[in-house]
């Protein structure tokens, strides 16, 4: 994920807009520049702060500056953001502008930022050409190779314009026409101010961050608060489930199992019907918004349609809208509830589903391993559950009652695990039943629906 313009727009608005230090506002064609010496001086930095943020107010406080540095037997040129006395961002930092004469900044007339060096010679820019023009929302995407993915919007009511944000003390301010505020998105109830907004490389989460009383910054908002909404939550080819843990789409090959979560098809030639085909895995979906591909079709379509698509590896339908998204990668997938309307289908090699070219075979080894983490948690809060009564409910143990129970219990779960399928269902009734009886179902309806589904999950597949 590429956050360079991202970084690169939120300077720019700092410079022209964010900082109240007292000064007035850098607008276009605005220029500073700084002599370069002649002859070089070892340990040489001249630097020019253009920009900051009021001193009083926050500790430590933000710093823009032009600097002039000796390297390697010649000066640099670079746009540097501090934050008290710590260079946190360069514009140098994976390529240093060399320069003699004069180092200079100039914000264009047609809003890009500028460094440049003798004979206007431009070592540096912002690429923000007209990228402060008006938008309808607010969004963020995942890149992979030419296409992008959303997975998060914003968008203000009444369809209105969005010209212009700002970190504000209490949120992020937007606002439209004529620099009016349409929108917040708010931070909470906090003591500081909001100090920056960050996009972490790692996750794709945005956040809002304050200093804390703990001498670190922390994030008072973030835009997605579920780990399995994240695009990058799990590794290629992996699905996050109910519980928050990443498990793998597992395919089956003349080899045997594959076991590994990035193990999965490439792009690229892999398409037709003669050597592809389509999987579709129950109870799960992708929190990236694919290309639109088509609307008004059924799902065999959009299926076929991802089948002679040699980029796409994956397609996301629904059937109550009839709309049918394609995706480059299979990466965003998480678990939920079925009946959602979504159906989410992988490509694999033709035949690759076991069962002589069926993809049934396919089907229920993925999903069964969609709900193997929740399996475990399982057979744990069986364990926990055996424990409590054990511990805490003596006096039904000894009568004899309880004991019988847990070891119903614990036989109804090992008859779930070994059964085939068409007597699962019988083995699953007896242990609800079993459960039923250990606890009241007014203390433990989450828990006891969360064990259903997740058998249901498993059987029904």
């Amino acid at each position: 994920m590429k956050l360079i313009h991202l970084l690169l727009l939120l300077i720019l608005l700092f410079l022209i807009h964010g900082c109240g230090g007292g000064g007035s506002d850098i607008l276009a064609g605005y220029k500073v520049s700084l002599a370069v010496p002649t002859d070089y001086i070892v340990g040489f930095g001249g630097r020019a702060f253009i920009m900051e943020t009021n001193q009083n107010q926050m500790v430590p406080n933000f710093r823009v500056a032009l600097s002039v540095e000796s390297v390697e037997q010649r000066y640099t040129c670079s746009l540097d953001v501090f934050l008290g006395d710590v260079r946190v961002w360069s514009s140098g930092h994976f390529s240093p502008f060399f320069t003699a004469e004069i180092c200079e900044l100039e914000l264009t007339q047609n809003g890009d930022l500028q460094l440049k060096g003798q004979k206007e010679l431009v070592g540096w820019r912002s690429g923000t050409v007209g990228q402060g023009v008006q938008e309808d929302k607010l969004a963020l995407y995942l890149n992979s190779g030419g296409s992008k993915y959303a997975y998060w919007e914003f968008k203000p009511s009444l369809n209105r314009t969005i010209t212009f944000i700002k970190v504000g003390t209490k949120g992020l301010d937007i606002f439209g026409d004529k620099y009016t505020k349409i929108a917040r998105i708010p931070s909470g109830t906090l003591q500081q101010p909001l100090r920056f907004l960050a996009l972490g490389n790692e996750t794709g989460n945005l956040g809002l961050y304050y200093y804390s009383n703990k001498g670190k910054f922390e994030a008072s908002y973030q835009a997605l608060s579920s780990k399995c909404d994240l695009p990058l939550a799990c590794k290629p080819y992996g699905i996050c489930t109910l519980s928050n843990v990443c498990s793998c789409i597992r395919f089956i090959t003349r080899d045997g199992m594959n076991s590994g979560c990035s193990n999965g098809t490439s792009g690229g030639g892999f398409c037709g019907k003669a050597l592809v085909e389509m999987v579709e895995l129950r109870g799960v979906t992708s929190v990236l918004k694919g290309d639109l591909a088509k609307v008004g079709i059924h799902k065999e379509e959009c299926a076929d349609l991802c089948v002679e698509d040699c980029d796409c590896l994956a397609a996301l339908y629904s059937s109550s809208s009839e709309e049918c998204y394609l995706y480059g990668l299979v990466r965003g997938v998480k678990q939920v509830w079925e009946g959602n309307g979504w159906s989410y289908m992988v490509k694999v090699p033709k035949g690759g589903g076991g069962d002589g070219g069926k993809s049934s075979g396919l089907r229920k080894w993925a999903v069964v391993a969609v709900g193997a983490a929740d399996g475990l948690i399982i057979v744990l809060v069986l364990g926990g559950l055996g424990f409590y009564v054990v511990h805490k409910r003596r006096k039904i143990l000894q009568s004899g009652g309880g004991r019988h129970l847990i070891i119903m219990a614990f036989v109804a779960s090992y008859q779930v695990i070994n059964s085939y399928p068409s007597q699962r269902a019988i083995h699953i009734n007896n242990l609800f039943l079993t459960v039923d009886g250990l606890f009241s179902l007014q203390m433990y309806n989450i828990l006891i629906y969360k064990i259903k589904f997740t058998l249901f999950f498993c059987i029904s597949n």
